[in-house]
Parts: structure tokens; C-alpha cells; sequence
């Protein structure tokens, strides 16, 4: 289960896959981090959030997909603003 999914509540999934979840996670953070740095992945990055926080009321599982990739910071910010937390 994404991020998404813990902060609304969802159920938790079976530990097999949260392994692979987190294998997963690991690769698309890792694709993510390999871009050059620069205003092309700053501006990527800008547009994966907006588009993120657009699909939060109405496909929370779109939005976490595309968070998946991104820094935590980035995501935590978003997703704290979004269900109103510190």
C-alpha cells in the first residue's frame, strides 16, 4: 500500500507484498534520483506534484503512483497539506 493509502486509513496488505512494494519503491526513487539534476527535473518534479494533488479526491491510487517516485519531503509536504495534517 502506498503512502496514500496509510494516511487515509486503508487496510494493510499481506507482509510478502509490502516486500515487494518496498523493492519497487526502491528502483522507481532510485530512476527518479538518477536524473540529472537541473530545471528539467525541477520542473518534472513540480508537474508530478500538481498533477498528484489534483487526483487526490478523485483516484488516490493515480496519485500514488506518481508519488511513488518522488522525495519524501516532497510527498510528506503534499500529502500533510492535503489530509490537513502538521
Amino acid at each position: 500500500m502506498g503512502r496514500v493509502g496509510e494516511l487515509s486509513g486503508g487496510e494493510r496488505r499481506c507482509p510478502g507484498l509490502e516486500t515487494s512494494a518496498r523493492m519497487r519503491l526502491g528502483r522507481q526513487r532510485a530512476a527518479f534520483d538518477a536524473l540529472p539534476t537541473g530545471e528539467a527535473k525541477a520542473r518534472l518534479m513540480a508537474l508530478m506534484l500538481a498533477r498528484a494533488e489534483e487526483l487526490l479526491s478523485v483516484n488516490p491510487e493515480a496519485a500514488d503512483v506518481l508519488l511513488e517516485f518522488l522525495p519524501e519531503a516532497d510527498r510528506s509536504r503534499l500529502l500533510s497539506d492535503f489530509f490537513g495534517g502538521s
